[in-house]
């Protein structure tokens, strides 16, 4: 529920069509979900950061 809220009341209020949303690739499903719904409704982008041995580092967000 707490994803939603953040997902919907900053998004819907800050992001506009064509920006990003950053992801991890290892996002529940719970996650993931209200953001995809948020990108199409403002028609923002979304991409996911790869993981290194499970982990999210700053040269993997830096390659997206």
């Amino acid at each position: 529920m707490s994803i939603n809220l953040i997902a919907f009341s900053y998004a819907m209020k800050f992001l506009k069509k064509d920006d990003e949303i950053l992801l991890n690739q290892a996002e529940y499903a719970s996650n993931v979900l209200h953001w995809f719904r948020v990108a199409k409704l403002i028609g923002a982008k979304i991409k996911f950061i790869p993981l290194d041995k499970c982990q999210l580092t700053l040269k993997n967000v830096q390659k997206i």
